[in-house]
């Protein structure tokens, strides 16, 4: 079931791009999505879920280096959400008015 809902083309296109960089880069894939989130200002602590000391050590694997700003707009690409009903009305009056809305 909990597959189900992720198996779609949005987050194949998200794995491709993270082994792509993974390759790039010689960290694993984990390490280059932990690396992405905490490339986000907004983000002040992610959230981990290993479950082995093998895990932890290699999500401790994230820090101590940087994505490429290619990298992380290559995942942010691929990564954006679909805005919808009525989030898109507010983002079109946005663009017509050329102003911020809050």
């Amino acid at each position: 079931e909990y597959y189900k809902r992720y198996e779609n083309d949005r987050t194949r296109k998200i794995l491709d791009q993270v082994e792509k960089i993974s390759a790039e880069t010689g960290k694993t894939m984990a390490q280059v999505a932990l690396n992405w989130v905490m490339s986000n200002p907004a983000v002040t602590a992610p959230i981990i879920g290993a479950r082995s000391v093998e895990q932890l050590s290699d999500n401790l694997g994230a820090t101590g280096w940087h994505l490429e700003k290619r990298q992380i707009e290559a995942i942010n690409e691929v990564s954006n959400l679909e805005v919808t009903y009525p989030y898109d009305r507010r983002s079109e009056e946005q663009q017509r008015s050329g102003r911020e809305l809050s």
